[in-house]
């Protein structure tokens, strides 16, 4: 028997000269989409609107589309929702992530395996 199982972790971001999109935005944009509004959404996350506005605000400056859609005040308040191109992304974000998990685990345990301690 084993004890101590060693496991590994991956974390997917994607970057050019600083991180846009990560685990981190990915939950954001969830959020907003679940809420329909992205100060729900911080909320829910426990950051502050300003952070979670600098999320997204940097992620837009390197991609070639806005992700969100959003409306203020009127007399059923305002609000957010995820762009076309945003869901579009979110998607492969996550399918993406899925492959590159299902992966390293697999040769995480081609590697490792014999590194397992045994239980005394």
């Amino acid at each position: 028997m084993k004890t101590g199982t060693m496991k590994c972790s991956v974390k997917v971001s994607l970057h050019q000269k600083e991180t846009f999109f990560d685990d981190k935005t990915a939950a954001l944009l969830q959020q907003v989409s679940q809420t329909g509004s992205l100060t729900r959404a911080c909320c829910s996350m426990g950051i502050s609107f300003s952070h979670g506005w600098k999320l997204i605000r940097v992620a837009e400056s390197h991609l070639a589309f806005p992700l969100l859609d959003s409306h203020s005040g009127g007399a059923y308040g305002g609000g957010s929702s995820l762009t076309e191109e945003a869901n579009e992304l979110l998607e492969a974000y996550r399918r993406f992530k899925q492959e590159v998990v299902y992966f390293s685990e697999l040769n995480f345990h081609k590697y490792f395996c014999h590194y397992q301690k045994e239980a005394k």
